[in-house]
């Protein structure tokens, strides 16, 4: 019998790769256990919004919420938003209309391994998952590679590189280039102690890649630090010497001012430096646009 679908805000991209990672492959039992959690806990997500306690998150909470998690938070997004789950009109997300918006989440999460489990047997095995991508996306060269070199590095089928370190940030980092209207090239977590001589070797691997037109980096130090990162971006530039993309780097946590000192002074061209995640997104697709 297939599980019921949980009751938690995720995505259904995180909780495939931890699936993936434990099991080497992707059960629909496996995603559940990821998922299930009683209805406190999206409680608590909505009073992680609820700032002023009222019962309701209102336009200036949700923004603000947004903008500190690093997630798209313009006045357009916050409107639409609104526009699908304040479904009362009133101004506000009760609990109500925020449980409507898990559950609409969740059912789109089901869909998709519905569709990816193309026998029905309750799991999503590499056949399947291969069958889903056609051939000449897959990247099987790429990944060959870089899973020889120790690295966590998926082919996707855009054209912006992406870089984060840890598979959360990665995955919201592709989340967020899709809604600024840009297609990710990759997946590649560089890992939550990235040092300089890792980063570097790991830009050198992406942008080795002919799909890529333009990267994005995305860290937030803790034990990786921005100046680390920094000096990491500076020395792939040199090591590669003429490239023709460019680089935007969004740097948050741990020596992030440092680290954007760093690059200020390089002051090189191909490196554009950003504050917010929806920011750095909205840069690299602009750049693609501009040609």
């Amino acid at each position: 019998m297939e599980p019921a679908p949980p009751t938690r805000l995720a995505g259904i991209e995180q909780a495939v790769y931890e699936c993936v990672t434990a099991y080497k492959y992707v059960d629909a039992n496996c995603l559940a256990r990821l998922l299930s959690r009683d209805s406190a806990e999206v409680e608590a997500a909505f009073l992680r919004f609820d700032a002023d306690r009222s019962g309701a998150i209102e336009r200036g909470e949700l923004q603000r919420a947004l903008a500190r998690l690093g997630l798209p938070s313009s006045d357009d997004y916050v409107d639409d938003v609104f526009s699908q789950y304040d479904t009362d009109g009133s101004g506000a997300i009760d609990l109500r209309e925020f449980k409507g918006y898990v559950a609409k989440k969740e059912r789109a999460m089901w869909q998709a391994f519905r569709g990816l489990d193309v026998d029905a047997s309750g799991a999503i095995t590499s056949a399947e998952l291969e069958g889903a991508v056609p051939a000449d996306q897959q990247g099987d060269d790429l990944e060959a590679q870089a899973k020889e070199q120790g690295m966590a590095y998926v082919k996707l089928d855009g054209d912006i590189g992406i870089m984060g370190n840890g598979a959360g940030l990665v995955m919201s980092t592709l989340d967020v280039v899709d809604q600024a209207g840009g297609k990710a090239a990759n997946f590649f977590d560089a890992g939550g102690g990235a040092d300089a001589e890792s980063m570097g070797k790991g830009i050198a691997f992406v942008l080795a890649d002919p799909s890529v037109k333009v990267m994005l980096i995305n860290i937030f130090g803790g034990i990786t630090r921005c100046d680390d990162v920094a000096n990491g971006v500076l020395g792939a530039m040199e090591m590669l010497g003429d490239v023709d993309q460019k680089i935007v780097v969004r740097l948050d946590g741990n020596a992030a001012e440092e680290g954007r000192r760093i690059l200020e002074e390089a002051n090189n061209p191909n490196i554009i430096p950003a504050t917010q995640m929806i920011e750095a997104a909205e840069k690299a697709v602009a750049i693609l646009q501009e040609g």
